[in-house]
């Protein structure tokens, strides 16, 4: 099963501008997937004011995951990616390239669903 981890960055424009997460991996990925993100993204995504945010993250089984601190939001979500098996869904660039840079699949919101890279093997 691929697992997909959501940074802040894509729930806040998912969550403005109802960007349909699902169907976009849907419309992408054939095989089984689910949804996680982790609790430092939610309290930055509650700093924005958004007051549905756990009902909506809920509505699409969002699972929300307690973090250990590894410094920044950043490096949480790389050293939980990394640990856990997750592939970063992010429209970050820098947090992208860190993540290929140290293996880590990630995926981008694209005009067609959501576009996969797998880092190389070296």
């Amino acid at each position: 099963m691929l697992k997909f981890l959501l940074d802040t960055n894509v729930l806040l424009y998912a969550f403005q501008k109802e960007f349909d997460i699902k169907s976009a991996i849907d419309s992408s990925v054939s095989e089984a997937y689910s949804l996680h993100t982790l609790d430092v993204c939610v309290e930055e995504l509650a700093k924005t004011g958004k007051h549905r945010i756990d009902t909506w993250l809920k509505g699409l089984n969002i699972f929300v995951l307690a973090s250990e601190n590894a410094g920044s939001v950043d490096d949480t979500i790389i050293k939980t990616a990394k640990g856990d098996g997750f592939c970063i869904l992010t429209e970050d660039r820098a947090l992208a390239a860190k993540a290929l840079s140290l293996g880590i699949p990630i995926a981008k919101k694209s005009l067609r669903g959501i576009k996969l890279e797998i880092p190389k093997i070296r």
